[in-house]
């Protein structure tokens, strides 16, 4: 017993500085926070949080990279794995993408290609087909780019590059154009990163199993999913609760075609 309270007693201390350094300027979109541990489970406004992503997606559509941050927002990839991304790893015909590798930037300018997180960060990620479109559209229009460009060769597969055909610069992505986007839609400031947290609360928003969303994101097991978007889960278990009701206790054809109708207005972005 005094082991586990020990143990308890440590966590709370680190929360507690976590928290306490987040806590200085902690925003957030409605139902998410910078920071998972700035998370206002109390927050009840979820279409609040639909909309907010709508808006964001309205707005990048007319960004140069509009494709990249869909990515972002619809599977929750990390930017370091996004940015690795080359045209090899996307199945067009299966609808997947495989994360194999991340981006780095080297100290002093450069860049290079490094090992993912953990061996589990390897997966295949299942694309919705809004996002399989965009990247088809997409392929042909750098294909004619970099027939008038240069660009360095190592990075000749990559999806997304700048101008000169090089690798993106995280740094500059955000100043330049996510931030911009952010303005332009009258969006609260929040980190590139947090398009990650928002993708798994919408995916588990909207019934997404916490199992599946833990593969998708490439964690360590689905304990640690559901520890870290656990403000998610009072709503997840309301709507389990309303649709077991609704099968056992309502013969009404019309109460059920109304419910079937309210649950098909919920779904990803």
């Amino acid at each position: 017993m005094e082991v586990l309270a020990s143990r308890q007693l440590k966590t709370a201390h680190r929360i507690g500085r976590s928290r306490g350094a987040l806590g200085r300027g902690c925003w957030r979109w409605r139902g998410i926070a910078r920071s998972t541990t700035c998370v206002r489970a109390a927050d009840a406004h979820r279409g609040t949080l639909w909309k907010q992503a709508r808006d964001f997606l309205r707005e990048a559509a007319q960004d140069r990279y509009h494709l990249l941050f869909a990515v972002a927002l619809t599977t929750g990839i990390q930017p370091s794995e996004y940015l690795a991304l080359k045209w090899p790893d996307v199945n067009f015909s299966k609808g997947t993408v495989s994360i194999a590798r991340t981006l780095e930037s080297i100290k002093g300018g450069g860049w290079r290609f490094a090992d993912t997180k953990r061996a589990r960060s390897r997966r295949l990620v299942k694309l919705q087909a809004s996002v399989v479109k965009l990247l088809a559209d997409y392929r042909d229009v750098q294909a004619r780019e970099r027939d008038a460009g240069n660009g360095d060769v190592a990075a000749a597969d990559l999806i997304y590059v700048n101008s000169r055909g090089n690798p993106l610069n995280e740094r500059n992505l955000v100043q330049r154009n996510f931030q911009v986007i952010l303005e332009r839609g009258k969006l609260p400031r929040i980190r590139l990163y947090d398009l990650r947290h928002k993708a798994a609360t919408l995916a588990l928003g909207a019934g997404v199993p916490a199992k599946v969303v833990s593969e998708q994101l490439g964690h360590a097991n689905v304990a640690f999913t559901l520890g870290t978007y656990s403000h998610v889960l009072p709503h997840m278990q309301e709507a389990a609760a309303a649709q077991v009701e609704a099968l056992l206790f309502e013969s009404s054809p019309k109460k059920r075609a109304s419910r079937k109708k309210s649950r098909a207005t919920i779904g990803l972005v």
